[in-house]
């Protein structure tokens, strides 16, 4: 997100979609890939000045900086998105960049999402561009009382203090 913000003019949108999907996690040791499985997925695309194909290829890796005129000293050390790769490989997931000169990028996370876990497309975006309704209000939780704590865990304590 910082990346889009930072590359896209300031009146150019940069837009971030939720959706269920599908992933196929990648092969394992030169084997085939496994079987496809629900998914959650975050797009986050932009109108900017896109990249090359050489640019996106490297995009994920440590250190790497596509505009060469950035240094530490006017931020970024090519490591954001090399830190987002890791982390999605490490929960099961994909990352990847659909981009080109002049066209923009659109930057696609996407996670497995766990076996129990119930999937309301009704909850995600519907990809119409049109903002999500407010959820409607709830009334607020009640105060939680502290209970006391039981006496022998109260008493055991005082003597460990004693005895220190």
């Amino acid at each position: 997100m910082n990346n889009a913000l930072t590359y896209t003019p300031p009146t150019t949108p940069v837009r971030v979609k939720i959706a269920s999907g599908t992933l196929t996690p990648p092969a394992k040791g030169g084997g085939k890939p496994g079987p496809a499985v629900p998914a959650v997925v975050l797009d986050v695309q932009d109108d900017g000045p896109g990249m090359t194909a050489e640019q996106a290829r490297r995009v994920f890796e440590r250190f790497y900086r596509a505009d060469q005129a950035r240094n530490r000293s006017s931020g970024g050390t090519g490591l954001g998105l090399a830190i987002v790769a890791g982390l999605v490989a490490a929960h099961g997931g994909t990352v990847s960049v659909r981009t080109a000169p002049g066209q923009g990028a659109d930057f696609q996370v996407k996670l497995p999402l766990s076996p129990d876990a119930q999937v309301d497309d009704h909850d995600l975006d519907d990809h119409d561009g049109a903002p999500e309704p407010p959820a409607p209000p709830t009334a607020p939780e009640p105060p939680q009382q502290k209970s006391p704590a039981p006496p022998a865990l109260s008493q055991q304590k005082e003597s460990q203090a004693r005895t220190r």
